[in-house]
């Protein structure tokens, strides 16, 4: 199998805090010969942090249909979304039914296990955090990956970095290495990529079109651990 850098599953448009629209994102990514890619958009219960996406949920989610449909002989496209998994009412019953209310391929979530958070790291037990999104992948189908983005292993200590990376896998949840961050190349990452029952996933965070497939050096990681047979949607990247 020969898995090549012509995928991208973490890029935003100008329906978050992205410059490009969807149309460009996905022309640009056609002359560069990308195969796949998955727009994530950020979502969050704070309204006032994703104003427009908020509002406009179905639209968002119908633009990217229908240019999957338009180049479906060029391009793969994927719908998504970025939870900000901050507030305490980040996967409440209103914003499970909002997030539920498309039929989206895949879900990443964010700030699960670093501090960057409105309330203290010690408020925030990250294996909480992973039980609650493990529910919410159980409302879904099994065909519908749910993962976590740019996470942060840096902040954990051993006993807590090894109760995550349990929970992570009892959830079934994916990890992804994410070319904007250097989380992945973090020491304590290696505990992530040597546990062979975690599926992955590689993304850029492109939040410009020009940034969008640029995952040479991840790929790369990843065959040095004999780990792509992880990757979440294996079968359409190959």
């Amino acid at each position: 199998m020969v898995l090549k850098p012509n995928f991208d599953l973490h890029i935003h448009t100008n329906w978050s805090d992205g410059v490009s629209t969807c149309r460009e994102i996905v022309e640009y990514a056609i002359s560069k010969n990308i195969r796949v890619i998955g727009f994530s958009d950020h979502f969050s219960t704070d309204p006032e942090k994703t104003p427009r996406i908020a509002r406009r949920l179905p639209d968002y989610y119908e633009e990217i249909r229908s240019l999957g449909k338009e180049f479906e002989k060029q391009i793969r496209i994927k719908a998504a979304l970025e939870v900000d998994a901050r507030t305490y009412d980040f996967l409440s019953e209103k914003s499970i039914e909002v997030l539920t209310s498309q039929n989206f391929d895949y879900y990443l979530f964010e700030y699960v296990t670093d501090p960057y958070s409105y309330y203290p790291i010690e408020t925030r037990d990250p294996v909480i955090i992973i039980s609650k999104i493990k529910k919410f992948k159980e409302i879904l189908s099994d065909s519908c990956p749910v993962g976590i983005a740019h996470m942060e292993v840096r902040f954990l200590n051993e006993d807590k970095l090894e109760k995550v990376i349990d929970k992570l896998a009892e959830a079934e949840l994916f990890v992804e290495l994410n070319t904007s961050k250097d989380n992945y190349k973090h020491e304590k990452f290696k505990s992530i990529m040597e546990r062979e029952d975690i599926k992955l996933s590689i993304g850029t965070d492109a939040h410009i079109k020009t940034h969008v497939g640029n995952i040479e050096y991840p790929l790369n990681l990843l065959k040095s651990y004999n780990a792509t047979n992880r990757l979440i949607f294996l079968n359409e990247l190959t």
